[in-house]
């Protein structure tokens, strides 16, 4: 359910003006870890049953964000990209890429 659900939700972000430039999602028990970095510099990140928006900017490996409204403190302010997963700086957060 949780997987349809994400699935649906990437179409229809996808299905804006924007285009997809980097995306990532790890389907949990109960909720989902996913971002999806678009072309035009937004970014939707969602951890287990809240998601987000903002602006980022791409600095070599490392994606910094800039909340519209952040949730919480916990939420990270950085990734770094990898060939496989995006990690989080400031916690124990990595999202699987995918490919």
């Amino acid at each position: 359910m949780t997987r349809s659900l994400s699935i649906i939700v990437i179409l229809l972000i996808t299905s804006c003006n924007s285009r997809v430039k980097h995306s990532g999602i790890n389907d949990l028990v109960v909720g989902v870890q996913q971002i999806v970095l678009y072309e035009n510099e937004r970014f939707y990140l969602e951890l287990s049953l809240g998601g987000t928006e903002g602006s980022y900017t791409i600095r070599e490996d490392t994606v910094t964000f800039k909340y519209d409204q952040k949730p919480s403190t916990t939420w990270p302010d950085k990734l770094i990209m990898t060939q496989d997963y995006f990690l989080s700086v400031d916690s124990q957060i990595s999202i699987k890429r995918d490919k």
